[in-house]
């Protein structure tokens, strides 16, 4: 919402590996249907070369190294050299990472490779709830928890929906499970 309010047309990217628990498909419908309604905003799968396999493998496995810095480095290059100039992406909004410090490199590498070029970065902190910082990881954590009513206090409606659903519960149930398999 912050971010539509500072341009005329928002494109979101959904990072389109399908690495997380909850799959590409689901995502992107989860955020399409959020802003269904909304004709400044333009919900789109990242494709190879946002976030990817391709680009950032080491993103996948959360492991912060040297070889993370540079695909990190390269991502933050490609989508700035290449991507925002070919679709005359003026700014790229970035939520503030306190919390993972492979993103909160990713997001440093970002910045750098915005300089001297047409896109500029800006980060939103965060928001909080009760003195905790919203993150997939902790919505991710209360659901594991059964939590389940805290969960849906960080989350949009439609992503609360999603997640009462048959699918949603699939997932949740996944969740729950992730770490008595270990």
């Amino acid at each position: 919402e912050y971010a539509a309010r500072q341009v005329d047309e928002l494109v979101i990217f959904i990072v389109e590996e399908d690495k997380s628990i909850f799959p590409t498909d689901d995502r992107f419908k989860i955020v399409e249907s959020e802003f269904k309604n909304r004709n400044d905003i333009v919900v789109v799968k990242g494709g190879p070369y946002i976030i990817s396999q391709a680009t950032f493998p080491t993103y996948f496995i959360k492991q912060l190294d040297d070889a993370t810095k540079f695909y990190a480095e390269l991502d933050a290059e490609i989508f700035s050299g290449k991507i925002a100039k070919d679709l005359e992406i003026d700014i790229r909004f970035v939520g503030e990472e306190p919390l993972d410090k492979l993103t909160n490199e990713y997001n440093k590498k970002l910045r750098k490779s915005t300089i001297g070029k047409t896109v500029e970065l800006e980060m939103i902190p965060r928001l909080e709830e009760e003195g905790n910082v919203i993150s997939a990881s902790y919505v991710r954590r209360l659901l594991k928890e059964a939590k389940y009513e805290e969960a849906f206090k960080m989350v949009p409606k439609c992503t609360e929906d999603f997640l009462k659903s048959e699918e949603g519960l699939r997932i949740i149930k996944k969740i729950q499970e992730e770490d008595s398999n270990k």
